[in-house]
């Protein structure tokens, strides 16, 4: 297992993000403006409204229901314009919107051709008018979203939302979301782990050099905008398992608390899974398989395996309504 943990990290830095060839994915890449990743047929995801009618659903109140949220505490040091917050549903709220999600009628879900994953569409749909034929959201969903607003954490409410399915050791391909969105990402988490990767541009991901590397725990919230937004690719490799990076100070002793002085994964001060690594002894983590030996890295000396299980993801964002076209 200790050497797989090992050539997982020399090779992850190569590893494509799709199971097709790289021609193909970068032929793929979605621009909005055309360039679909995928041609939606609208038709499939026609949904018996009478079902969703009458539905209720609430939130559970946490820390971002309180009061108004000052993003500023919850940055991403390293990169611009990108935050991270942990737990921003509880875990029973989990729990309910993925049996939310399941309940829904079957052909809510639409199939990717160049992609082993699934989704659904709600809202509408996002053309270059901007967004036609709008419905309401799902009761689960519009609640999101006013948690959203209501907490001055987005400064629109959405009115769109994907949802994709990732079955284990399946991501996204490198891409934008281009401009017919407002310049602004919501996306949480369900269900797995994850790491999700930005890169300046796409010869900075042919050539394997990242921008950022950010943990996506389930239960969270990523938020990025402005110039990450505008500029910067992001993707998820396809990978059944993650590695994180630690630098670990070994002179502070073996029986003792561990603290990491640093990580690849740039939100890692902000994670649960920091909370859970400094609760254990160096001794400890290495006995339970917790923590990895890296040899020949002048920069960490040990590692984490996160594995991943099906993963949902809500990318929750607002689009500008379509504009009433005059005729003079």
């Amino acid at each position: 297992m200790f050497k797989k943990i090992l050539s997982t990290v020399k090779k992850e830095k190569t590893q494509s993000s799709a199971t097709e060839s790289l021609e193909q994915r970068l032929n793929e890449i979605p621009d909005v403006l055309g360039k679909q990743e995928i041609q939606i047929n609208n038709n499939k995801l026609l949904t018996d409204e009478n079902s969703l009618k009458g539905r209720e659903f609430k939130l559970e109140n946490n820390q971002y229901c309180s009061q108004a949220v000052n993003l500023e505490v919850y940055k991403v040091e390293g990169i611009n314009t990108v935050y991270y917050l942990k737990d921003f549903i509880t875990q029973r709220d989990e729990q309910s919107i993925n049996d939310e999600i399941y309940d829904l009628p079957t052909k809510t879900w639409v199939d990717l051709t160049y992609s082993n994953r699934r989704l659904q569409k709600w809202g509408g749909d996002v053309t270059q008018k901007g967004l036609e034929n709008q419905k309401s959201l799902p009761s689960f969903l519009e609640a999101l979203s006013a948690k959203l607003y209501d907490s001055k954490i987005s400064p629109k409410k959405s009115n769109h939302v994907l949802l994709n399915e990732y079955q284990k050791g399946v991501g996204i391909m490198p891409h934008t979301d281009g401009p017919l969105y407002f310049p602004w990402v919501n996306s949480i988490s369900l269900g797995s782990d994850c790491i999700f990767k930005f890169y300046k541009d796409m010869q900075s991901y042919r050539d394997g050099i990242e921008q950022a590397r950010v943990l996506l725990e389930k239960r969270s919230l990523i938020i990025f905008t402005d110039e990450v937004y505008k500029e910067y690719l992001h993707t998820i490799d396809d990978l059944t398992s993650d590695i994180v990076l630690l630098f670990i100070n070994e002179d502070e002793g073996s029986n003792k608390l561990i603290k990491v002085v640093k990580s690849n994964v740039l939100n890692f001060s902000q994670t649960n899974l920091k909370k859970q690594i400094e609760s254990l002894t160096l001794d400890q983590a290495l006995t339970e398989d917790i923590l990895f030996k890296v040899k020949d890295n002048p920069d960490f000396n040990y590692c984490i395996e996160i594995k991943r299980d099906k993963r949902i993801s809500l990318t929750i964002r607002y689009v500008p309504e379509c504009q009433m076209v005059s005729q003079n």
